[in-house]
């Protein structure tokens, strides 16, 4: 029974399925027949509204001028209630919000309510020079982020800004420059308003208010920052990565170029990148998009990054991926990282230093940990009549120059310390704190070999320390490099290298013998100023102690060792030596690319005689000119020129012709480059010459303006404001950094602010 059923169900299921192939049989010949089937799509009344209403209607129909379509919203706004700030009960003006109701009714009864009239009437008496829809224009495009290398086409408006609005912006510019937290640019719009009685917007005081405000001034610098570097065929880009408060690591990246309406080398911030991998790969990837993004990619001529390996190294670093794409590129590391390098390896190479830095950092914690001790080397320093009360300063090897700010300041504080050691041990409770003070003031205070080399290391690093200064010079230039470092090797030799000491005995005083004090001051005194000034104060009276005069009529006895003492003057030699081989590899060499761009020092032209100077960097500069201009058209024409353009630089220059517009105060090689790029004599016959001078010209040679915009990251983000996002961060880092100074500079930029963000942040767009 059960099968008899099956088989009937099965045939009737065979039938249905013969009669579904006939239809879709017949379907598809029909379909064949009638082409492709197009949906109709049908338009939904708001679609129309707007498309025919408010796009077409409201150009012809003057009484509806005022309506605008806001796409970010999706609602209709009325610019007259918007202008006039006129938000109780009145959602056309809103900002925020907008109308939702898309029909010819709601536009009628808008236009007949007390507020719209209102507004009209204000506008009309703010602004009486211009009719409504002179001042407005067209208002339907939708606002857009402006890229950093575009042109703004904003307009500034036709009539006066108004004065609140002038106020908050200016408000809002001054407490970023400060560095101020955003919520205390808040209170302080509330206490303009409030207590001072100044006129402020009621409706931009709150923090999201600020927020449009704040990108519109960073977007309006981006942009006028990105106008003055797409001027340059060449530029130089200069990075660094580090961790912020929040832990995550941060790229910045700058770019050195030529400014045009500032007739000057400028390095400044341009963006920075949030990290997730600290690979060359990752970080190259965010910094070449970001480059041709803003069409600046082949314009890159120069790099520059400290000496880590990700971001310096040729093979697997940032360099070696760049020079595959661009194959002109040349990586330079950081001058002050490399000459900072040389003075941490002379440090590492002798023990007795890098055993002198730790006591150091001991000293210095000692005290420094403790508010009391604090406060007795305070009182010591009032009652010694010191100019000023100073404290000590910690020394880290992260921190260009610390050690030698340290020392000094522990040398200049000696008697001070000298007197509050003996407060320490007595106002010691514990037992572990009285051995404490004793062996702080045994082992520091009355240690004769400390001493020694705090007063040696005060003269041995403070040429080290000049030289780290004018190296962190915004528009250092390579060409002064040698002249620099010659200096300080110098200093150098005269003081602890090449030292001439008169003999202790001589022909007229053969018979004469030496006391045990002139023996042991003849060994130990160098060059240095402090050194000799130490040694002139000790008084040897035996082997094992020193009388040491650190004040006027106050004297202490310092203990030593005879034979580490006499090793003193191995140490020092030694160690000056080694320093100066260190620093004279920091000058690039003959077969180095970059020796060829010291012929660019324009004080040599003036001591060359004639001959010399015909011949100075003729091969040089055929160098230049063939590696940077051989696929240029123009430079295959002028190529037997080349040699012709250089002497007549270097006479005009050796003629002093230009020396009256230069300001002596000033580089006089910085100027000169200011004066090849500006002057209008340069524009012809000197076409090769000024092309390879705009070259050198952006050739980064430090990192030490990445490391302050590090330290003006640390100033804004702070452990407190640990929460502000990568956007944020950088317009609050283009405003303090790149933006000029309050007041005559706001002032005059105040107009393009406010048009960016009014045509910007605003339903109705110009």
């Amino acid at each position: 029974m059960v099968i008899y059923h099956q088989k009937i169900f099965i045939v009737g299921i065979g039938s249905f399925l013969e009669a579904d192939a006939e239809i879709l049989e017949k379907s598809k010949k029909e379909a064949k027949k009638r082409g492709s089937y197009k949906k109709r799509v049908k338009k939904i009344a708001k679609e129309l509204f707007l498309e025919q209403f408010v796009e077409i209607a409201c150009q012809e129909n003057k009484e509806f001028k005022w309506v605008m379509h806001c796409k970010t919203l999706d609602a209709l706004l009325c610019y007259i209630c918007v202008e006039a700030q006129e938000r109780d009960h009145n959602v056309w003006g809103d900002r925020n919000k907008g109308f939702g109701t898309f029909n010819k009714k709601s536009l009628e009864r808008h236009a007949t309510s007390q507020a719209h009239k209102k507004a009209t009437a204000f506008l009309e008496k703010t602004k009486p020079s211009f009719t409504i829809n002179e001042v407005f224009g067209s208002h339907n495009s939708e606002p857009s982020q402006l890229p950093f290398h575009q042109e703004s086409d904003v307009l500034i408006r036709k009539y006066e800004i108004p004065i609140e609005y002038q106020n908050l912006f200016l408000n809002i510019y001054w407490g970023i420059k400060e560095e101020i937290p955003l919520t205390k640019i808040q209170s302080l719009n509330y206490h303009t308003k409030d207590t001072l009685g100044v006129t402020l917007p009621n409706s931009h005081l709150s923090f999201k208010g600020m927020t449009p405000i704040i990108s519109s001034i960073a977007s309006c610098i981006s942009m006028e920052l990105g106008r003055s570097i797409s001027q340059n065929q060449n530029i130089g880009i200069l990075i660094d990565e580090s961790s912020d408060v929040s832990g995550k690591e941060i790229l910045l990246l700058y770019i050195r170029f030529y400014c045009k309406s500032q007739n000057k080398v400028v390095e400044s911030f341009a963006t920075l990148f949030e990290l997730e991998k600290m690979t060359a790969e990752a970080i190259y990837n965010k910094l070449k998009k970001w480059l041709v993004e803003n069409k600046l990619f082949n314009k890159v001529t120069f790099y520059c990054s400290d000496a880590a390996s990700n971001v310096s190294s040729e093979k697997n670093g940032i360099p070696g991926l760049m020079k595959k794409d661009l194959p002109l590129l040349k990586s330079h590391k950081c001058l002050c990282h490399l000459q900072n390098t040389a003075l941490r390896h002379t440090y590492k190479k002798f023990k007795r230093l890098g055993t002198f830095n730790k006591d150091l950092v001991e000293f210095i914690n000692y005290i420094q940990n403790s508010p009391k001790k604090i406060r007795i080397l305070n009182e010591k320093q009032i009652e010694l009549e010191f100019e000023d009360v100073y404290g000590l300063i910690k020394a880290k090897e992260i921190r260009w120059n610390t050690f030698f700010y340290a020392t000094e300041r522990v040398r200049s504080l000696y008697p001070t310390l000298h007197e509050s050691s003996l407060e320490f041990i007595q106002m010691a409770i514990l037992k572990d704190d009285e051995r404490n003070a004793m062996n702080f003031r045994n082992n520091y205070i009355l240690n004769f070999e400390f001493l020694y080399i705090l007063h040696w290391l005060s003269d041995f690093l403070q040429p080290i320390c000049l030289l780290n200064k004018q190296l962190q010079e915004k528009t250092y230039q390579l060409a002064r490099l040698k002249d620099d470092i010659s200096i300080v090797v110098e200093i150098l030799d005269s003081d602890y290298i090449n030292v001439v000491k008169p003999p202790l005995n001589n022909l007229d005083n053969m018979d004469h013998e030496r006391t045990f004090e002139e023996i042991m001051k003849h060994h130990l005194t160098f060059g240095g100023f402090h050194l000799t000034n130490f040694l002139s104060q000790c008084k040897f009276t035996d082997c094992k102690n020193v009388e040491y005069q650190y004040i006027d009529e106050k004297k202490t006895t310092l203990s030593y060792s005879k034979l580490p003492a006499f090793e003193l003057k191995l140490l020092i030699q030694s160690a000056a030596k080694f320093l100066k081989t260190e620093l004279l590899d920091l000058i690039p060499g003959d077969e180095n690319f970059f020796a060829n761009f010291s012929i660019f020092d324009f004080e040599k032209f003036k001591t060359l005689n004639k001959q010399e100077l015909n011949d100075f960097g003729n091969q040089e500069v055929l160098k230049l000119s063939n590696y940077y201009l051989s696929n240029d058209p123009s430079y295959s024409l002028q190529k037997d020129l080349v040699i012709i353009e250089w002497r007549r630089l270097k006479l005009r220059f050796a003629q002093g012709i230009h020396n009256k517009l230069f300001n002596k105060e000033e580089s006089f090689n910085k100027q000169s480059i200011e004066y090849i790029l500006s002057d209008p004599y340069f524009d012809s016959g000197f076409e090769t010459m000024k092309k390879l001078v705009s070259i050198y010209a952006v050739l980064p040679c430090s990192n030490a303006e990445v490391e302050r915009g590090f330290s003006c990251m640390n100033r804004i983000k702070t452990k407190i404001r640990n929460r502000l996002l990568p956007d944020t961060l950088r317009e609050l880092m283009l405003i303090d950094l790149v933006g000029g100074q309050p007041g005559l500079w706001a002032q005059q930029k105040i107009a393009s602010w406010f048009s960016y963000w009014e045509n910007t942040y605003h339903p109705r767009q110009v």
